[in-house]
């Protein structure tokens, strides 16, 4: 069962609930993801991007397998023009002081396994020191795109 949760213009997040009678191992596989998009796969405390036909293994519990996996769309407005830009944005990460360089930002938004917004900001570098340790995605957006970047705050 899919079920939105949050979802802006570039982003969008969803559970991915998997019942099953047993234990087992289950594939989940990116048959078809449009052009311009990027699919990534969080199991938990890890995370995967998947591209055309990728194969994800993960052994799951026999019940409900609620809230274990999340699938995480972003629309990129990427042209090959694009790519060289992008290539020149850096992340820092430095006890929790996360600095982001190159591009003209416009906007940033941080987001969590959950695929909840947890924070915000136009400015280049901020810190995190209100949120859980754990996995972060990192949503930038420039001028011209917008792309995603995992980020392990500790």
């Amino acid at each position: 069962m899919l079920c939105k949760q949050e979802a802006d213009s570039t982003h969008f997040v969803a559970d991915l609930n998997i019942r099953s009678e047993q234990s087992r191992s289950v594939e989940i596989i990116a048959e078809y993801i449009p052009e311009g998009y990027t699919l990534s796969l969080i199991d938990d405390n890890n995370e995967t991007v998947m591209n055309q036909d990728d194969v994800y293994t993960a052994d799951i519990a026999r019940g409900d397998n609620e809230g274990r996996f999340k699938l995480v769309i972003n629309k990129n407005n990427v042209s090959i023009e694009d790519v060289a830009n992008v290539e020149e944005i850096k992340f820092y990460n430095n006890n929790r002081q996360i600095t982001i360089s190159g591009g003209n930002i416009k906007l940033v938004q941080v987001y969590n396994t959950l695929g909840q917004k947890v924070y915000e900001t136009k400015q280049r570098t901020f810190t995190l020191d209100e949120v859980a340790s754990g996995t972060y995605i990192v949503n930038v957006q420039t001028d011209e795109t917008s792309f995603s970047n995992k980020i392990v705050v500790h």
